[in-house]
């Protein structure tokens, strides 16, 4: 699994912030946001995974950096210290539960 930061671009004057995720499929790939965005998706740095051999260079518009596993966990962990991997390379978080 390969881990990647970007940003949402915002073209012309859409309402909405456009991600890299349908130029990762057009090239063969899967690009998936996780629940690990700083501060917030409109404005910050979103964590997702890449399955696929995508040139990130076809995705310069959106800022993107390709991390380490320990990498991306650490940026998890900057916005939850009790962030963990998962065995399939996913990042999660303890569950809360309420009484």
């Amino acid at each position: 699994m390969r881990y990647l930061t970007w940003k949402l671009t915002w073209p012309g004057d859409a309402q909405y912030g456009v991600g890299p995720e349908s130029v990762v499929a057009e090239h063969g790939g899967r690009l998936e946001a996780s629940q690990w965005v700083n501060p917030t998706v409109e404005a910050g740095t979103i964590l997702g995974y890449l399955n696929g051999g995508v040139d990130l260079g076809l995705l310069a518009d959106w800022d993107i950096a390709e991390l380490t596993e320990a990498e991306a966990l650490a940026f998890a962990r900057g916005i939850n210290s009790d962030a963990f991997m998962l065995d399939d390379g996913r990042i999660g978080e303890p569950e809360v539960t309420f009484s």
